[in-house]
């Protein structure tokens, strides 16, 4: 197995950097779930909103080439589910790019 060096610069000594800094406070299990759930939360509302909006204003101002309501509306919701599809790709492509180059670079 190839290591990261071989790939170009890593990020390993930043990482440890931050390790350093933050190994003073233990984080406990119960900070981590209100971080989850706010993040979950927050995307629930983001998808909800969207499916909203696919529903009753997509259609009249996204679609109005399209021959009736009901077809504009199955446009819509052919845009909300490539939300769907393209989430599994993009967790493929940026854990590809953490392996190869570290978390440093994926999240910037």
């Amino acid at each position: 197995m190839a290591t990261a060096s071989h790939y170009g610069p890593s990020s390993s000594s930043l990482e440890r950097d931050a390790r350093r800094i933050h190994d003073d406070k233990p984080v406990s299990p119960g900070s981590i779930a209100v971080g989850v759930v706010i993040g979950r939360m927050s995307e629930f509302f983001d998808f909800f909103v969207y499916g909203l909006a696919s529903v009753l204003v997509f259609p009249q101002l996204v679609f109005p080439f399209a021959p009736d309501r009901l077809t504009a509306t199955l446009y819509s919701f052919a845009i909300f589910s490539l939300a769907f599809l393209a989430r599994p790709v993009g967790s493929v492509v940026f854990m590809t790019i953490d392996r190869m180059y570290g978390r440093g670079t994926k999240l910037t």
